[in-house]
């Protein structure tokens, strides 16, 4: 009993240094990724003199890996805030399909560039009590998946229903699916399945960061796939939330 105490402590403590780091390292960087950024803008606006077609093509790739570094970053700064238990929603009275139209038309580009169709199924009015900024980034991470792992001539589709008290939410692709044994790793954090033949994958952070968004709200998430045949990644939200 003593050893199981003396090992839970220390898994304890090993969570308490590793959130911290994450949470130390996250707040260094966003100083100069700001910086970055911000120059960068000055840049592409000609703050510091005209530039040539090339020099922008430059200044707009320095732009994007910018902001994909500070997705990163945000998600860092997310991870260490659900570790350490002060992580927050601000929620309000919203429209979930407003927010499901607003995600899909900004990935519906990314999509048509991999070759996919992006298709929304809303039975009406879906006025429910979230965080709206907070539930776009889990819809962002879940539709932005099934466009990384789709192939070419592949469908997306988000729907949403009523279940009761619960407004539940689906993104159906037709991927290559995954295996029984890998859907508890999903949410996981800092999980990812082995590569195989998908050649792309992400930080680990995404699905478990939905997860714990989610669970903020009192809803629920999950996956169901098989091998071949697609995959389908869900959350519900209470009607009324924590």
């Amino acid at each position: 009993e003593q050893a199981a105490r003396a090992e839970a402590d220390a898994a304890k403590e090993l969570d308490r240094l590793r959130i911290g780091f994450i949470n130390s390292i996250s707040h260094e960087l966003r100083t100069p990724l700001t910086s970055i950024l911000g120059f960068a803008e000055f840049l592409e606006d000609g703050v510091g003199g005209s530039l040539s077609p090339k020099q922008l093509e430059f200044v707009a790739e320095i732009m994007r890996s910018a902001r994909r570094l500070d997705y990163l970053v945000n998600d860092l700064l997310d991870t260490a805030r659900l570790g350490a238990g002060t992580f927050r929603l601000q929620t309000e009275t919203a429209e979930f399909g407003e927010k499901v139209r607003e995600i899909a038309d900004s990935l519906l580009p990314q999509a048509r560039e991999a070759g996919l169709s992006l298709e929304i199924a809303l039975p009406g009015p879906l006025e429910i009590r979230m965080d709206p900024q907070r539930i776009g980034q889990v819809l962002i991470n879940l539709v932005g998946n099934a466009i990384k792992f789709t192939p070419p001539g592949g469908r997306i589709r988000v729907r949403a229903a009523w279940e009761g008290r619960f407004l539940r939410c689906e993104v159906e692709d037709t991927g290559p699916g995954i295996a029984a044994d890998d859907l508890p790793k999903l949410f996981q954090l800092f999980g990812q399945l082995a590569a195989g033949h998908l050649s792309k994958t992400g930080t680990g952070l995404g699905l478990a960061i939905s997860k714990g968004i989610v669970e903020a709200h009192g809803g629920m998430i999950g996956a169901r796939s098989e091998p071949g045949q697609g995959s389908t990644f869900w959350f519900t939200l209470p009607l009324t939330s924590p």
